[in-house]
């Protein structure tokens, strides 16, 4: 993919998408009027003065959960980061996302629902998706082959007997000292009682059976950010449009939109 194309299989919105200028985004959607209930405590303090006047928005948050119950709340809104070529690259705080746009390295794509409280009550439309306007190259992104991630890619499953959470361990398909190698494909959970019960053999000398083959967990955005996919729907046409989606996550995700 070359810096500056759009996505491969985006399908209007992504591509046709255009920034929203910095301006507006510092233009307050509504000033004087007291937001009770509603405003965080936390500052958006970019650390460096932006804009001719040498001055920047005392930013602070609301939390759609906490409206209304008078308690001070941090920012937790997240914003999905595209690089120039319309590729996801990482999700970041809405603070990040308001420094970037206020410094000019990025442009707003899409506007959040739930605004946020600046100096004197005023409100400014929240960045839910920006789009960086120099293209930054990268590695292809590996998942880490770490304990934490092979509970997370079994969903912390015991891959022998399907008991669920409780004190996993990880197992090595051939064992270790049999030449087994220390790689995703020869990884699975296993609660300890299957552990002890395989000991130093396979699954077929232990007559256990496994749930499922063992695998490197894709890399592709519409696996990586599915779990953000249920709060933030305007991510869609950005993260299921880049490239071609696996058909279980794509299957996933039409699911639960159905369901909803």
């Amino acid at each position: 993919m070359t810096p500056g194309a759009g996505p491969s299989l985006v399908s209007g919105p992504a591509q046709t998408a255009r920034p929203a200028p910095a301006s507006r985004l510092l233009t307050p959607l509504r000033q004087g009027d007291p937001v009770s209930g509603t405003l965080g405590s936390t500052s958006l303090r970019a650390g460096a003065s932006v804009g001719r006047t040498g001055t920047r928005p005392d930013v602070r948050a609301t939390d759609g959960a906490a409206a209304g119950t008078g308690e001070t709340v941090a920012i937790q809104r997240r914003a999905l980061v595209l690089n120039q070529n319309y590729e996801p690259l990482n999700v970041c705080s809405v603070r990040r996302a308001f420094v970037l746009v206020l410094h000019g390295k990025a442009d707003v794509l899409t506007e959040g629902d739930e605004p946020i409280s600046g100096a004197q009550d005023s409100l400014y439309t929240t960045p839910s998706v920006i789009r960086l306007r120099h293209f930054v190259r990268r590695p292809h992104p590996r998942p880490r082959l770490t304990r934490r991630e092979v509970f997370q890619r079994d969903q912390e499953r015991c891959q022998y007997c399907g008991r669920r959470g409780g004190d996993l361990t990880l197992d090595h398909v051939l064992p270790k000292h049999r030449g087994g190698p220390h790689v995703w494909e020869n990884l699975v959970t296993a609660c300890r009682e299957c552990n002890h019960k395989k000991g130093g053999r396979t699954p077929q000398e232990a007559r256990m059976e496994l749930l499922k083959q063992p695998a490197r967990p894709s890399t592709h955005p519409a696996v990586l950010f599915a779990p953000y996919l249920d709060r933030y729907r305007e991510w869609a046409q950005f993260v299921l449009g880049w490239g071609k989606a696996p058909a279980p996550a794509l299957a996933s995700i039409d699911g639960a939109d159905a369901a909803s």
